[in-house]
């Protein structure tokens, strides 16, 4: 699992360098909606990435003599097994699982902080009248006003709510209360508290990686400014002059940091509200065509590093022996199944398996097996607490190892499970 992180950094980092070093242009180019929506390479980027090589997985198995070993296992051999903690791997889910408690703590602490009974459009108990204002709420989004709160928001992954300050009316003009909430039901239609979800995760899994941080508040940034300028698509000047003075009303409450919660004045410090207005200030009409070469644009980028990522783990799998100086340290043999041996089954399993930089096992698959599903099991728990010394602690891809199943060593009946295939020039 950690070394799949640790895998994952490049195909993240070229896009996570990608949206924060062009992102001014980006913003002036395409608007705040596009550049928003390009941050789909991001996770999009890893997805590819880790799905490729199933797209393009031989149908049949082949391989250079120099990376096949065949190994026979009798079921009168016993190895000792040994194991270790690998605090490297502890340490990383510790910080991990840490992130995970702030989220969930933080996220239940505000909800006990809401103060009850409260005043809902369930109730019709509102300060204001929604039609008033020719606002629509979705049917699935339930809105409250609360002392507790200080700025407008939405909270909550199950059954979304939209909770507005108790003095929501004072603070806000009527055409300042529209704009709000349409800003706020943009983030419900979008699912960007669920998108905050995924970034988050992101910040969990590589919180070692200074790029995701950065991105991270960036992303949150780019969120509120997409949806100021879908609010202001087709307003007036005097709602857009409005809507930045309800900025400045609203900068006044910074919002403590949360992943389940979406506020008005997001990271509101004084910078990212003079960004935020001076975007208002320009209405971005996107071409056609220029949607469609941004949209190129991210295509070709996660195509390059899907391709060029994988190339290079299969340009270490060539002579990875040589490359990696792996010699192996334990081999733990498989326990000859009882029943098998009762029967006097006999058979094979071919295997395919990762060799990580601290030498040990993973990623390992049966690729073929002679009958099928009689020593999977054994071979697979086996092969898992096998050990290698790796010189330059780099992992080295794609070992193919038979492990034949005899009784004694009179048996000799032949298992070719692989096809071995001599490349000369």
């Amino acid at each position: 699992m950690i070394d799949l992180v640790f895998e994952a950094i490049l195909p993240i980092t070229i896009p996570l360098t990608f949206m924060l070093v062009f992102h001014k242009p980006l913003l002036k180019g395409v608007g705040a909606n596009y550049t928003y929506y390009l941050w789909l390479i991001v996770p999009l980027s890893l997805v590819f990435y880790l799905l490729f090589p199933m797209f393009i997985s031989l149908n049949g198995t082949f391989v250079n003599g120099s990376d096949f070993e065949r190994i026979l296992v009798k079921s009168t051999q016993a190895i000792n097994e040994i194991s270790d903690i690998d605090w490297l791997i502890v340490g990383y889910f510790f910080i991990v699982s840490g992130f995970v408690m702030v989220g969930i703590i933080n996220h239940l602490v505000f909800q006990k902080n809401l103060q009850l009974p409260l005043n809902s459009d369930k109730n019709n108990t509102l300060p204001f009248d929604l039609n008033k204002l020719n606002i629509q709420l979705p049917r699935q989004l339930h809105l409250i006003v609360n002392d507790t709160v200080q700025s407008p928001m939405i909270f909550g992954f199950y059954r979304p709510k939209l909770l507005l300050p108790s003095a929501f009316t004072d603070l806000y003009t009527e055409d300042q209360q529209k704009l709000i909430l349409e800003h706020e039901i943009c983030h419900f239609d979008r699912n960007d508290i669920y998108w905050n979800l995924i970034a988050y995760s992101f910040l969990a899994l590589f919180w070692f990686h200074p790029l995701v941080w950065l991105a991270y508040f960036r992303f949150r940034q780019d969120q509120e400014l997409s949806c100021d300028q879908t609010v202001l698509a087709r307003k007036h000047l005097n709602s857009r002059i409005n809507y930045s003075r309800a900025l400045l009303v609203t900068a006044q409450y910074k919002p403590s940091f949360a992943i389940a919660r979406i506020s008005f004045n997001e990271f509101g410090d004084k910078a990212i509200m003079l960004e935020r207005i001076n975007q208002i200030k320009t209405t971005k009409v996107i071409k056609k065509s220029h949607s469609v070469s941004l949209a190129l644009v991210g295509a070709i980028m996660l195509s390059g590093l899907t391709y060029a990522g994988n190339m290079n783990k299969e340009g270490v799998h060539s002579n990875h022996d040589k490359a990696n100086n792996v010699s192996p340290v334990m081999r733990v043999e498989p326990k000859y199944p009882v029943e098998a041996a009762k029967n006097k089954v006999e058979g094979a399993v071919l295997l395919k398996f990762d060799i990580n930089g601290n030498g040990k096992t993973e990623n390992i698959k049966v690729i073929n097996a002679e009958p099928a599903y009689v020593f999977d099991q054994v071979a697979i728990k086996a092969l898992s607490q096998w050990k290698y010394e790796v010189a330059n602690k780099k992992t080295s891809r794609d070992y193919i190892v038979q492990l034949d199943f005899r009784m004694d060593n009179s048996s000799m009946k032949p298992f070719h499970l692989v096809e071995k295939i001599n490349v000369s020039q």
